[in-house]
């Protein structure tokens, strides 16, 4: 089950997430954790990969100590056990002391059980790793499976917008601002999807990727994940599907200026024609709209 080589962390079914920012990538991540065969680590960006590279230290994510502490104290008001809760909280003491200096760094973050056969994570800040380090990357994970998930690039554009909004609502303050933020190098990364797909074409191999689209996600999610599965060699199973719509976030949404939405659009034109040359065809929808 494990590399040939000790040396490199890798097992037969891992499989890595470049998914784009605001498509779909934790929709995706909260189903596949629901897999029994598949591990995914209860941090669900995880971010090593850009920090490797840039010797920067991984973001602490205190928020999910925090809930796992709320947890755990509502869990002993109510006498009830608090093992899982605390198996998160040890998850994340390992985690924020974890140095991304080392491929045994990378493994020590990954705790399959005997029954999981794959393991994998998505962090969408994994599309901001630079040509020559993504191939460096691949060379490190010579048998990894890649996800890289796109969604309409205006519609993902102004997600993304409406997320920096209630994060960091300064950086687009009003519509000047927001067109200086629109260039930022952050932003240019989230929007080229053909810069990211050629450099994980040539780093990876076509063969090691699978381009998947938001759009077949919502329409059609059991085809969808039926199709990630065979790609990553998982049998397919039932608890990933939603129940419910409880998966999905219905965040405030700001409305947009005239100004803002032909800049938008202007700025995504190009996109849906750089996908469609290089993987042959695009969702309908991004046709339109």
């Amino acid at each position: 089950m494990w590399a040939r080589t000790k040396s490199i962390f890798i097992m037969e079914r891992f499989f890595i997430g470049l998914g784009f920012m605001k498509c779909g990538t934790t929709f995706i991540t909260n189903r596949l954790s629901k897999h029994p065969q598949i591990y995914m680590p209860p941090i669900r960006e995880l971010r090593f990969w850009e920090n490797y590279f840039s010797k920067h230290p991984l973001p602490k994510q205190k928020s999910y100590a925090l809930r796992a502490v709320k947890k755990i104290q509502s869990e002993l008001d109510g006498d009830k056990k608090i093992e899982d809760s605390l198996k998160i909280l040890e998850y994340w003491h390992l985690y924020s002391n974890t140095t991304p200096t080392s491929l045994a760094a990378y493994n020590s973050l990954f705790k399959p059980n005997k029954r999981q056969i794959a393991v994998g994570e998505i962090s969408p800040s994994y599309v901001e790793i630079n040509k020559n380090d993504l191939a460096s990357m691949a060379s490190m994970l010579p048998d990894a499976r890649v996800i890289i998930s796109m969604r309409h690039p205006y519609k993902r554009l102004i997600s993304q917008y409406n997320h920096v909004s209630r994060l960091r609502p300064s950086d687009v303050s009003d519509d000047s601002v927001t067109l200086n933020w629109l260039r930022t190098p952050r932003v240019n990364a989230q929007v080229e999807y053909g810069t990211l797909l050629k450099n994980a074409f040539s780093a990876f191999g076509k063969e090691r990727i699978k381009v998947m689209f938001f759009e077949d996600m919502v329409e059609k999610p059991e085809l969808f994940f039926d199709d990630l599965l065979k790609f990553i060699d998982v049998p397919f199973h039932p608890r990933i599907m939603p129940k419910s719509d409880k998966d999905r976030v219905n965040a405030p949404k700001r409305e947009l200026s005239k100004v803002l939405q032909a800049a938008f659009r202007a700025r995504v034109q190009h996109v849906p024609d750089q996908v469609k040359d290089l993987v042959g065809d695009v969702p309908i929808a991004w046709q339109t709209g």
